[in-house]
């Protein structure tokens, strides 16, 4: 599995993704923290999640193919592997 994972370092304050997004990609937080949102009734972004070392994000994206059902922005600079749909298959 590690073989087929890549890695990728975000900013700090930097989106990972936005919440309708195409997906196809799962990240495992390797280093560093992400919040996990979405909008509420109002349109405003609600804190669901907030992820560190070993926590994953993506997966349903990376099952269905689907859009992203939340945005990921990194809070802290943040080193993560990522698993490509078409290398998870």
């Amino acid at each position: 599995l590690l073989g087929l994972l890549t890695r990728r370092t975000v900013a700090a304050n930097e989106p990972v993704f936005w919440i309708g997004d195409h997906g196809d990609t799962l990240y495992v937080v390797e280093r560093g923290q992400v919040a996990v949102t979405a909008p509420d009734v109002r349109g405003e972004h609600v804190l669901l999640n907030t992820l560190g070392p070993g926590g994953l994000f993506g997966e349903l994206s990376l099952l269905d193919g689907g859009p992203r059902s939340a945005t990921v922005r990194a809070i802290t600079e943040c080193s993560l592997f990522e698993l490509q749909r078409d290398a998870f298959h």
